[in-house]
């Protein structure tokens, strides 16, 4: 009995990521969408402005996952037969 397997795209955008705030340790959860687009944000808890650190590497984490997804998207189109 053969199953075809299920391949289910991934949202990249959406992603999340948890940070805490090294002040007070407030933790919030961000998407990938919102790195992206910020270095920073501001704790729900002090209202401390908060650097994400680990930005370059999220970043570069994303760029790799992205180039996975392609590759996927790639390996599943059809292909002529010769």
């Amino acid at each position: 009995m053969s199953r075809k397997a299920e391949i289910k795209e991934i949202d990249i955008e959406r992603v999340t990521f948890d940070c805490a705030c090294p002040k007070c340790g407030h933790e919030t959860v961000k998407a990938a969408a919102f790195i992206r687009k910020f270095d920073q944000y501001v704790c729900g808890g002090c209202r401390a402005i908060v650097p994400i650190v680990e930005r370059r590497e999220i970043l570069k984490a994303l760029a790799i996952g992205e180039q996975v997804i392609e590759l996927s998207r790639m390996l599943r189109k059809p292909t002529k037969a010769a």
